[in-house]
């Protein structure tokens, strides 16, 4: 199924690793259509510095990190999206604090 579990400390490493994983487009993406891609296309998009600013509109370091601590309050169901986006259960860290797992 899935690989080990990932653990991650940064909304800019579980981006990094879903780029490296499927590079600029897949099935599990457009097949998983929730919260959690939404976060990573925001996400990503806030951290591309080759996107324009005017993309960046009503974003921060301060929205992406928010809507990354919440990522583990997800419904059920965006959680189960989540792990065949991300291929693995994960767990999110920020600053030494355990956030939560996914799913």
């Amino acid at each position: 199924m899935g690989e080990a579990n990932l653990v991650v400390n940064s909304p800019q490493e579980l981006v990094q690793y879903l780029i490296n994983r499927h590079g600029n487009g897949t099935d599990e993406l457009k097949n998983n259509q929730g919260a959690f891609t939404q976060w990573y296309i925001r996400t990503r998009i806030w951290y591309d510095p080759n996107v324009c600013k005017c993309k960046k509109k009503n974003m921060s370091d301060e929205t992406v990190l928010a809507e990354y601590r919440a990522l583990p309050q997800m419904s059920v169901e965006d959680k189960e999206k989540a792990y065949r986006i991300i291929g693995s259960s994960v767990t999110l860290n920020y600053n030494g604090e355990l956030l939560g797992n996914l799913p």
